[in-house]
């Protein structure tokens, strides 16, 4: 099955914006506005014991440590445009990005 031109234009702009993300990185502005967003969050989310418990949890399943639920905003800060133009060349690479089209049935 061939894709069809929109579907080949998508992969083309997702792998220029990949590529970017790879070559140029992330100005620190960016950067600082997603970490005041997830500190926001954070902190209205505080409010929901559904979500604590959900933070709490993940915390526990992917770190081993639940406690890491209150100190990730913490590491988001310390993140530096260098260290995500590292990540992102590693791990954006066209070996280790696969675009699947996924048609729904009607």
């Amino acid at each position: 099955m061939n894709a069809s031109p929109g579907n080949v234009r998508v992969k083309k702009a997702v792998r220029e914006e990949l590529n970017k993300a790879a070559t140029d990185g992330f100005p620190q502005e960016m950067i600082d506005e997603y970490v005041a967003t997830q500190v926001s969050q954070d902190v209205f989310s505080s409010y929901n014991a559904s979500t604590i418990a959900s933070e709490l949890g993940q915390s526990e399943y992917h770190f081993h440590d639940y406690t890491m639920a209150n100190k990730l905003v913490d590491k988001f800060k310390n993140i530096k445009p260098d260290d995500l133009k590292r990540i992102a060349s590693k791990y954006f690479s066209e070996e280790k990005i696969q675009v699947i089209n996924i048609k729904p049935e009607y």
